[in-house]
């Protein structure tokens, strides 16, 4: 079922995501599809759990590596973020669809939300946290800082207004380089 609405979803988005395609290709009833998932947001959230080891490995890396500066690894993750959104088609569909990720956080319980998106955030978050801690990164709410990578990420939402992808690469690397400069930067006292 989850390689069918993978499949679905792709071809389609959340409209095209109907249970009766879903269930026929699983060779369910339809009603059996609630012993699997709550609903189909419930499903969208488990698939994209499902791409949380390999996104880890392409896109997180950075913000452990200790040998980068809190500078290069914060421009590294971002570039490799936008890469992501790019190159993985799911996640594509998911950031071109709003209201599917809105139609997520409504239908599904805080806690189970919570629990699966936590392998982007709880990473984020820790490497802020250690970043600041050691002075390279100045004082600024957590929240903030992912509100920050969060619109650098929405960037990917515009892609097909900049008429191409040579003038998108060089606006996404100076959002990127003016960012990580920015919330790198150590304010000097006259």
């Amino acid at each position: 079922m989850l390689r069918e609405g993978r499949r679905l979803y792709l071809e389609g988005g959340f409209s095209a995501l109907s249970l009766s395609r879903l269930t026929q290709t699983a060779g369910i009833a339809k009603t059996s599809f609630y012993s699997f998932f709550p609903s189909k947001e419930d499903l969208l959230l488990d698939l994209l759990a499902a791409e949380a080891p390999g996104f880890s490995t392409r896109v997180m890396a950075p913000l452990d590596d200790q040998a980068l500066s809190a500078r290069a690894a914060l421009s590294e993750f971002l570039h490799a973020l936008l890469a992501e959104y790019r190159a993985n088609p799911f996640l594509a569909r998911l950031v071109a669809e709003p209201q599917t990720l809105a139609a997520i956080a409504m239908r599904v319980r805080p806690e189970d939300l919570k629990r699966k998106s936590d392998w982007m955030e709880r990473p984020l978050a820790a490497f802020f946290a250690a970043r600041m801690s050691a002075g390279e990164i100045p004082p600024h709410p957590i929240e903030t800082l992912m509100d920050v990578v969060r619109s650098v990420a929405l960037l990917s939402l515009h892609r097909d207004r900049y008429g191409s992808d040579e003038r998108f690469e060089a606006a996404a690397r100076t959002l990127i380089a003016l960012v990580a400069d920015g919330l790198t930067r150590q304010e000097t006292g006259s």
